[in-house]
């Protein structure tokens, strides 16, 4: 599949916030990556080990941003064409931050829906405490 047959599979809506388009493009990666043949998260130090590695990731991508920035403004004095070179390069690690913020995104969904449903609710827990006990449940006495 090519960029532009991917570029058909999502389309953003200019009437929605960015916030909305961004989640939209956080489900479409999330579904489109994971599949239910993905070996499932199974506790919370797995998926603080995937998180951590992506937060790293985004640390480093900041950086770049922050030297960009740092070269932009000792730039200032200097001509124009060096200046717009300078946003550039700006431009492309601010472009690479949000490519990698997102995958974080994705990631934590990941690790938020494996962990979700992996986790049993309160009355399956009552349940199966129940089961163990092996008296079920009482009748409620008639009253008179």
């Amino acid at each position: 599949m090519n960029d532009n047959q991917m570029h058909l599979d999502i389309v953003l809506d200019h009437k929605r916030g960015i916030k909305d388009n961004i989640v939209a493009v956080v489900d479409f990666i999330y579904k489109k990556n994971v599949t239910n043949d993905a070996e499932k998260i199974t506790n919370k130090h797995e998926g603080y080990g995937i998180a951590a590695e992506k937060h790293a990731m985004l640390k480093g991508d900041l950086k770049s941003v922050n030297a960009d920035m740092d070269s932009l403004l000792k730039l200032l004095s200097s001509d124009v064409s060096s200046f717009a070179n300078q946003t550039t390069s700006l431009y492309n690690s601010a472009v690479m931050t949000a490519i990698t913020a997102i995958n974080l995104a994705v990631a934590a969904k990941r690790i938020m829906d494996d962990l979700y449903y992996s986790v049993p609710t309160p009355i399956e827990d009552y349940i199966e405490d129940d089961e163990e006990n092996e008296e079920g449940f009482e009748n409620a006495e008639e009253v008179e």
